[in-house]
């Protein structure tokens, strides 16, 4: 099975419905990824992360917009954004028990293959799947 990186994933109601104060009133939209998934994104600090796809963001900002990380653990940000408590989370896979409560963008930034490797001078035998 081919896996796919997505990027863009959820605009929580903020970015929808005026109503939202983390999106309206402040023009921040708050974010998190999953805080252990290098090179893709990872936690620097208890307020910032680091990474790929943490550096396409600046990129895609709207127009008088700030995004501001949320640095939890990778279950809690998914809650997090299930419960509306964040606008958006990145680099996460499409299951279709998430797009039940995410809206996924069109267009993935990485494709993610699955790989397994090993050190030349330890192989073991592999035949396949």
């Amino acid at each position: 099975m081919h896996a796919v990186l997505r990027f863009i994933v959820l605009i929580a109601f903020g970015l929808l419905f005026p109503a939202s104060r983390a999106i309206a009133h402040e023009n921040v939209i708050t974010w998190a990824t999953n805080p252990n998934y290098p090179p893709y994104g990872w936690s620097v600090s208890d307020s910032e992360y680091a990474g790929a796809c943490i550096e396409l963001l600046s990129m895609i900002a709207p127009k008088g917009y700030v995004f501001k990380a949320v640095v939890v653990p990778w279950a809690r940000a998914q809650a997090m954004a299930e419960e509306g408590r964040i606008d958006m989370l990145i680099n996460i896979r499409i299951t279709p028990e998430r797009e039940k409560w995410l809206e996924f963008s069109k267009n993935p930034t990485f494709h993610n293959p699955i790989s397994v490797f090993m050190r030349k001078d330890k192989a073991i035998p592999f035949k396949g799947w």
